[in-house]
């Protein structure tokens, strides 16, 4: 599927609701780099509600879920 298609998933979303995604997305890359899996999985959660879940971010959101769950061993 084109990217270009999946980004416009977000588009009625406004500004800010796509930067507290990408926020929360960085929030959670960081967090996992720390070893602190459970808070990351939350910010993951967030940033997943936030968006789409057929767009770029959500995807990536999601995909982040499963890696935070997997490495718990859920």
């Amino acid at each position: 599927m084109n990217e270009k298609k999946l980004e416009l998933d977000n588009a009625d979303l406004d500004d800010d609701t796509l930067r507290k995604a990408k926020l929360g997305i960085e929030r959670g890359k960081i967090l996992m780099r720390k070893g602190n899996l459970s808070s990351a999985k939350e910010e993951f959660l967030m940033a997943s509600e936030l968006v789409s879940q057929q767009s770029t971010l959500g995807g990536e959101a999601a995909l982040q879920i499963a890696i935070c769950l997997d490495s718990t061993g859920n």
